[in-house]
């Protein structure tokens, strides 16, 4: 049941994200390297990203605060605080002081730009985990 669980979510993880990108596409604010991938690397990279996610977060479920959904938008939170927030912090200076990007609110709009993308993957992790107890990842690993 675990191993189907996580291969559920991959795939709704890695929809999502396909979803979203095309959806940023038109409100990107800055050239992303991902522009330069084809549409099949993009996929791929895609994937990749989706097995991550839902592996950490088979990994480190107890360890999450909150059940179900709340789960799941925590999860979202953490990865994002760790994996774009703290980046962004090193980074403002530069964005701000760059003659394209020298507002303020850019800054902030580039950082909701992933903070929301990861909510909603949060969510539908905390809705597809909902009730499990995670005992044991083995079976992806």
């Amino acid at each position: 049941m675990q191993s189907k669980r996580i291969l559920i979510s991959v795939i709704f993880i890695w929809i999502v994200s396909v979803l979203i990108s095309l959806f940023f596409e038109r409100m990107r604010l800055v050239e992303e390297p991902l522009q330069a991938l084809t549409a099949g690397s993009a996929l791929l990279v895609f994937f990749i990203e989706a097995l991550i996610l839902v592996f950490i977060f088979a990994k480190i479920y107890k360890g999450i605060p909150g059940a179900g959904i709340r789960k799941g938008l925590w999860y979202g939170l953490i990865v994002w605080l760790v994996g774009h927030f703290l980046t962004m912090l090193s980074n403002s200076a530069y964005l701000a002081s760059n003659m394209h990007y020298n507002n303020l609110l850019t800054v902030c709009l580039f950082n909701l730009k992933f903070l929301v993308p990861l909510l909603i993957k949060g969510l539908i992790l905390g809705i597809i985990f909902r009730g499990e107890s995670v005992k044991d990842t083995r079976a992806v690993s």
